[in-house]
C-alpha cells in the first residue's frame, strides 16, 4: 500500500467575499458602517450570512493585506492603526489565559486515580501543559516580561523570556 497524500481543498473566496475584500482594502476612511457593507453585499451585514462573509473578509484582510478591522458593536467596523493592532494582539493573551483556566477547572473534575496508565499520562500532560500556559499568560508574567523588554529595549529571546517569568 502506498502512502498517498490527499491534497487539501483549494479555498477560493466567494464572489461576495472577494468584493468585500477589494472594497474594504481600498476604503479611504478608518470607519465602515454596517449600512455601507449591507449596500455592497445586497443583504444585511448583520444577518448570519452577512456576518460569515464579513468574518471571512476580515480574515483575508488580516492574513494577506495586514489590515485589522475591529467590530464596533451595533455600528460597523474600524480599521486598526498600529497601536490598535497591539491592543488586539494583547487581548489574545487574556483569552488564552481564560481558556487555560477553564481547561484546568475541567481537568479538576477528573478522577485521576481511576484512569488507566495511558489515560493518566494524557491527563498529566494536559494538566502540565495547561498549568504552564496559565502561568505564562498571567498579568504578572506580562509585567515581568515588560520590565525585561524595557531594560533590553528590544524583544527578548525565548530563554530570556523564560528567565523573566521564572519567579513570578
Amino acid at each position: 500500500m502506498t502512502d498517498t497524500k490527499i491534497a487539501s481543498p483549494i479555498k477560493i473566496a466567494g464572489v461576495d467575499v472577494q468584493l468585500l475584500v477589494e472594497k474594504m482594502r481600498t476604503w479611504p476612511e478608518s470607519f465602515l458602517s454596517h449600512a455601507q457593507i449591507s449596500e455592497w453585499l445586497g443583504y444585511p451585514a448583520q444577518s448570519e450570512k452577512g456576518r460569515q462573509r464579513v468574518g471571512s473578509t476580515r480574515n483575508i484582510l488580516r492574513s494577506q493585506h495586514g489590515q485589522i478591522w475591529n467590530a464596533e458593536r451595533g455600528s460597523g467596523l474600524r480599521r486598526a492603526d498600529d497601536v490598535g493592532k497591539i491592543v488586539v494582539a494583547q487581548s489574545y493573551t487574556a483569552r488564552a489565559h481564560n481558556a487555560c483556566r477553564r481547561g484546568l477547572k475541567t481537568l479538576a473534575c477528573v478522577d485521576a486515580a481511576g484512569l488507566e496508565a495511558a489515560e493518566r499520562t494524557r491527563f498529566n500532560v494536559a494538566l502540565s501543559h495547561l498549568g504552564m500556559l496559565d502561568h505564562l499568560t498571567r498579568p504578572k508574567a506580562a509585567k515581568a516580561i515588560e520590565a525585561q523588554v524595557m531594560a533590553a529595549a528590544d524583544k527578548l529571546p525565548l530563554q530570556k523570556t523564560i528567565e523573566a517569568i521564572r519567579d513570578v
